[in-house]
């Protein structure tokens, strides 16, 4: 009996030990990077943190694909333990997601056609292309996912005419209500630090506009967009995640800065997908970190 027992433990060890080494998550293949440690890390280790995340930030590269798949990954994982959350993106301001709303409503009636004629017509309602953003077909399976489990489908950015006049006439062009809603968490000294990090940051990624008035409306632009982010996500559902440009999701000027600043209380990740990891000094604190975690991807793939 004792070797019957025996080998019945030995074979579900053995099972157990090939489980163990086949399975994708449980071992790194180096592509997620922990930027506090420097580590590669585990898909599984990577979700376990997310799932943890009130905010879960994913800063893409617009015209990437490779960025765009991963973040339904993500999404689908979390929902999968569990999670309902709150879609946030960027390419949406209040019109579109009004515009997606009703069309939503009048599509619980059409039962028979097809995803790929739902998706054709989703992109016309929200003016995909007509407003700049590229790759719909990338962006369709992120909505598709939404649809199929309920997730709420929110705005992030503030309105364009809002952001031309800002780029031509500074912060004062926002409404003063707002504008004290915008920046109400920072600090007398702040702004101006804030400035001059988002400026540095925008010259190594872009370069910027040649003159000085067009360097100052691209900077005051870019930061009204992130703590616009920012005041959205403090009101937003629990979980939420923020799909948005990679230098939104930084954390030493962008979204999650605002968003820290506003609500310190929120456990927040931002993560950098299809970016290039920079080395990090010994001497950078935690805080001014750019990522949380990096998910790097060859764009061919």
């Amino acid at each position: 009996m004792d070797n019957v027992i025996n080998q019945r433990v030995i074979g579900l060890l053995s099972v157990l030990l090939v489980i163990f080494l086949v399975t994708p998550a449980m071992a790194s293949d180096g592509r997620i990077r922990e930027t506090s440690s420097g580590e590669a890390i585990s898909e599984a280790r990577f979700m376990a943190r997310l799932e943890k995340a009130d905010v879960v930030i994913l800063g893409e590269l617009h015209d990437d694909p490779a960025c765009h798949s991963i973040q339904a990954d993500i999404i689908r994982n979390l929902i999968s333990a569990g999670q309902v959350p709150a879609l946030y993106f960027e390419m949406l301001t209040d019109q579109e997601e009004i515009a997606h709303e009703d069309f939503l409503r009048t599509w619980a009636d059409s039962t028979n056609d097809s995803l790929a004629f739902k998706d054709a017509a989703r992109k016309g309602v929200l003016a995909w292309e007509r407003r700049g953003w590229p790759i719909w077909d990338a962006y369709a399976p992120i909505f598709r996912l939404a649809d199929q489990n309920g997730l709420p489908v929110r705005h992030a950015d503030p309105s364009p005419e809002l952001m031309h006049n800002i780029r031509r006439f500074g912060l004062l062009a926002i409404p003063k209500q707002l504008r004290i809603r915008l920046f109400e968490n920072l600090k007398d000294d702040e702004l101006g630090k804030l400035s001059n990090r988002l400026t540095q940051s925008i010259t190594d990624a872009h370069g910027l506009e040649s003159t000085p008035s067009g360097r100052v409306g691209l900077i005051q632009a870019q930061m009204t967009r992130d703590a616009y982010m920012a005041l959205r996500l403090s009101q937003a559902e629990r979980p939420a995640v923020l799909i948005a440009g990679i230098e939104h999701a930084r954390k030493d000027h962008g979204v999650p800065f605002h968003l820290g600043q506003r609500a310190p209380h929120l456990n927040i990740v931002a993560i950098a997908l299809c970016g290039v990891l920079p080395p990090v000094q010994e001497s950078t604190p935690p805080t001014l970190l750019p990522f949380d975690f990096y998910w790097l991807v060859d764009s061919g793939e």
